[in-house]
């Protein structure tokens, strides 16, 4: 299925739109064309869709049937719309749809349960992840705790710092697993020789760290290479930050305080974001003209991640540093703030899984902020929205 441009646009207008941050908000409900869109939380009526649903709050349960696609995004998600394809992202996503084809789910939390059927393949991201409701198709999940307790009829591959099997596991596929350390499969499961393993690389670098130990000389390079890279980055991300507090000091404050007053709502969107640029370099690549340009998408996509990491780990930073009870600092005392988080979140970077996390959500948070920015600039020059006043350098 290709993506649908306009309908990843209105999505986007959706998140935005949406008071997610305001408890109790009332929910703004508009149909077009057939497509329902729905921002602010609670469970609304039964939908009864002629085409696409889009739906983004706080706390939201989607109920009915839709003729198209269904896309809900939140902190407490519930899916209970039968749909074509479904796309969610929440904090905990509870999908209990019948879906005809596919099924893409990101969230902290990610439960699809018995009732929950998917007739194509299934892509699921999460801290915990369980499957409860059977797949046709394909099923691939990258957890730190995955628990399977659902028929797949076709392959399977998982990604996961655990794996375990309920008692309505089976796999008609090929199972290929990566794990911290290889498991027992159970032989009711899937049958052995259909079985792959392959070790996490996180995993196996740490263990051979603590296998060389600290008086081995051998650590001495490997330790050097990664602290010397570390310094180049980290005096990269300070440059850059630097330059544009220098001669974008307005743009840079309006974007923190932006990613401040809802960082729930840009991180979605930096995922929005994030998929876009990605989604770019396929699309460049299916004519023969666009692969000229797919180098300068694979570009744009380091420099929208680059920009993005420093910008997250800028409003964290400062946002930890007055929360301390800091004042606003100069230009140099930012410099020095943005240069220990980046620091901070290195050293974090270290515990597994977690700290892929928290460096993700970092980039995600900052390029939510990019991205929303851009959009407010295009639906103020259209006339499509008031543009927003202008912030001062010291963000009063």
């Amino acid at each position: 299925m290709q993506i649908s441009w306009t309908r990843l646009a209105a999505l986007i207008g959706l998140l935005l739109m949406a008071d997610i941050g305001v408890a109790g908000a009332a929910p703004r409900v508009e149909t077009i064309g057939g497509d329902h869109f729905r921002g602010g939380s609670g469970s609304g009526d039964l939908l009864n869709a002629a085409r696409d649903v889009f739906v983004s709050g706080a706390s939201v349960t989607v109920r009915g049937q839709a003729a198209g696609d269904v896309h809900v995004s939140g902190f407490d998600v519930d899916v209970e719309i039968d749909a074509e394809n479904a796309y969610a992202i929440g904090g905990a996503v509870t999908i209990r749809s019948v879906i005809t084809e596919d099924l893409t789910v990101i969230g902290g939390s990610v439960k699809t349960t018995e009732s929950a059927q998917v007739g194509g393949n299934a892509r699921l991201l999460g801290g915990t992840v369980t499957i409860g409701g059977p797949v046709d198709g394909a099923l691939m999940v990258a957890g730190g705790n995955v628990i399977l307790d659902a028929a797949v009829a076709g392959d399977v591959r998982v990604m996961a710092g655990e794996l375990s099997f309920g008692s309505g596991a089976r796999i008609s596929g090929d199972l290929i697993y990566s794990t911290p350390d290889e498991i027992d499969v159970p032989s009711d499961v899937i049958a052995a020789e259909r079985v792959t393993f392959t070790a996490l690389a996180p995993h196996r670098m740490l263990r051979d760290v603590d296998e060389w130990g600290m008086d081995d000389t051998s650590l001495v390079p490997p330790f050097l290479v990664v602290f010397a890279g570390f310094l180049v980055t980290l005096a990269f991300v300070v440059l850059v930050a630097a330059l544009f507090l220098a001669f974008m000091p307005k743009v840079v404050e309006a974007r923190r305080q932006a990613a401040l007053s809802r960082p729930g709502l840009h991180l979605i969107v930096g995922v929005l974001g994030l998929s876009v640029l990605f989604g770019l370099v396929p699309i460049t690549g299916m004519t023969l003209v666009g692969i000229l340009f797919i180098p300068v998408v694979i570009l744009a996509v380091f420099v929208i991640w680059t920009l993005g990491y420093c910008l997250g780990a800028y409003v964290i930073g400062l946002r930890v540093w007055t929360g301390f009870g800091g004042a606003e600092p100069a230009l140099f005392g930012r410099l020095l703030v943005l240069a220990g988080t980046v620091t901070a979140v290195a050293l974090i970077n270290f515990v597994p899984f977690v700290g892929w996390l928290v460096n993700f959500a970092i980039v995600l948070l900052g390029i939510g902020a990019i991205t929303s920015g851009g959009l407010e600039r295009y639906l103020a020059a259209r006339g499509l929205a008031a543009p927003r006043p202008a912030v001062a350098a010291d963000g009063q």
